[in-house]
């Protein structure tokens, strides 16, 4: 079973368009400094720009199926824990070297059958970043992934 929690700035369907902060972030604080601190120790270790961004989604055993973000503006930035087996990041990229099929449709990026061309990436202990704006998700994986 998976589970999520958002961190960051949040956008309640309640009150429109006007970001505000999570409530969890609050309660959390101090592990939300410590999650930044790692993401940007990881950054480091790889060569890339420190995430920036104004929300962390932290998930459990989440698969998700292929999608774009929304409301995002920049790069995005994933690693992983835990005792699993697969679960890489699978990124749209023209420059790729693998092709799949959509399963199903991705708003405003592609329909049923679509072909895509791109790459999977290997998150786990390591940063990686990429453009959230194109299609993504999760292989499948064995075991227990954060």
């Amino acid at each position: 079973r998976s589970k999520q929690l958002i961190l960051g700035l949040v956008t309640p369907q309640s009150i429109g368009t006007l970001p505000v902060i999570s409530k969890e972030t609050w309660s959390l604080s101090q592990t939300t400094k410590l999650i930044l601190v790692y993401m940007h120790r990881l950054a480091e270790e790889a060569g890339v720009a420190k995430p920036l961004g104004t929300t962390l989604q932290l998930t459990k055993n989440l698969e998700c199926v292929p999608h774009t973000d929304q409301n995002n503006g920049g790069t995005s930035s994933e690693t992983t824990l835990g005792d699993h087996k697969g679960g890489q990041l699978f990124v749209e990229d023209p420059q790729g070297d693998e092709v799949m099929r959509l399963p199903d449709a991705v708003r405003g990026a592609g329909k049923a059958g679509d072909v895509i061309v791109g790459r999977r990436c290997q998150p786990r202990r390591q940063l990686v970043q990429f453009d959230g704006n194109r299609i993504h998700f999760t292989c499948p994986f064995v075991g227990e992934r954060f």
